[in-house]
């Protein structure tokens, strides 16, 4: 108990308070941040009017602006845009769209750091596409196949569309290069069924599945023979192989939301990809040096496992890089790595000793010579 008249600690011992108390208002607000930004990212999105605007006609047509349209950029706003719209109305043209087939739309993106770039949007009934272009250099144009509608183009964020199933992506280097793409993108989507798209997959980010995650996870292993990792690239096995989400991308995504369950009172628990791989090792019965780096260790547990193999094998375990094959660590790690933590004191255990040292304390224990049994 802190004397009365002992100041100078009451004062510590405040100032100590006020320290910690402001560091779970921080922790809070923080994470009061990181929902206001995910309830943010489901808002933002393109919004497109309803005021349907006319092609003009003959060669080198362009899209009349609307009354209530902003009007093309100038000054140096110039710097940030391209004709990207002509550019893909011509490769249109060359591939036999008439102006008569285009319904077209005008829109703003409600990006907060891109406030008011217009966007348009072209639907093409015969063709079975519908096209989302921006003269704005830093907006990527949008080509899908089906007639998704404005319901569909409506509040959608950039990360939902560049992760939805049948959505091609194309971004502006160069006017040469643009074209290339927009021509690739519309011979190859037009040969689509539309039926391969009729499941369509809109994933948000703060919405993967750990369970469904696992099953990736699971997929991964049987196709590779190995676990994972997060620079893995595109997800390929599972149900999330729709050709755009990234193991990446989702090993961020649960990162995020384990750490806004840890801070959030009454939470069901989220658990990271790090853990889920770990899980689906585990389940599997297979070792992975990369999914079970950080698996800490416990004297109890190395102890059993130590004895657990003498029991099963009649000899003791020798430092080597086998798997070990019993007790709590099994298909889990290393001989090696166990002799290296108890050597540098990692993971959880005691330093300063080894495998040798730690199985001669238990010959002792158990009443063998430490003469007996392998060296």
């Amino acid at each position: 108990m802190i004397r009365d008249d002992d100041e100078e600690l009451k004062e510590a011992v405040a100032t100590l308070r006020s320290l910690i108390d402001k560091r779970v208002s921080d922790a809070l607000e923080k994470s009061k941040k990181e929902a206001e930004q995910l309830a943010s990212d489901r808002s933002d999105g393109l919004r497109f009017v309803r005021a349907e605007l006319e092609l003009k006609s003959g060669t080198g047509r362009r899209l009349a602006q609307p009354r209530n349209s902003p009007s093309k950029s100038t000054g140096s706003h110039e710097r940030d845009a391209a004709p990207k719209l002509d550019l893909v109305l011509e490769e249109l043209d060359k591939r036999g769209t008439q102006s008569g087939d285009i319904t077209a739309y005008s829109g703003t993106v409600a990006y907060k750091d891109h406030k008011g770039a217009e966007y348009y949007l072209l639907v093409l009934p015969k063709r079975n596409l519908e096209i989302v272009v921006s003269n704005q250099l830093n907006h990527a144009t949008y080509i899908s196949v089906g007639q998704r509608g404005l319901d569909f183009w409506n509040n959608r964020s950039k990360i939902e569309l560049t992760n939805t199933l049948g959505i091609t992506t194309v971004l502006f280097r160069s006017s040469v290069q643009y074209r290339t793409k927009i021509g690739e993108a519309l011979d190859e989507l037009s040969y689509q069924k539309e039926s391969f798209f009729d499941e369509e997959l809109v994933v948000r980010p703060e919405e993967y599945d750990p369970a469904l995650v696992r099953e990736c996870i699971s997929a991964y292993w049987h196709a590779m023979g190995q676990m994972p990792k997060q620079n893995s690239g595109e997800i390929k096995q599972g149900p999330y192989a729709n050709g755009k989400t990234t193991w990446k991308a989702v090993a961020s995504s649960l990162r995020k939301k384990s750490l806004k369950a840890k801070h959030q009172p009454g939470s069901p628990p989220v658990p990271t990809f790090a853990e889920l791989a770990r899980e689906v090792a585990i389940e599997l019965g297979v070792y992975d040096a990369y999914v079970f780096r950080d698996l800490p260790f416990y004297e109890d547990g190395v102890r059993r496992t130590i004895l657990d193999y003498f029991d099963l094998y009649g000899e003791w375990p020798t430092i080597t890089s086998e798997v070990v094959t019993v007790g709590p660590y099994a298909s889990k790690t290393t001989w090696d790595i166990i002799d290296n933590a108890l050597r540098l004191g990692q993971r959880g255990l005691a330093g300063n000793r080894s495998l040798v040292s730690l199985r001669d304390v238990l010959k002792r224990e158990v009443g063998i010579s430490s003469n007996d049994g392998t060296g």
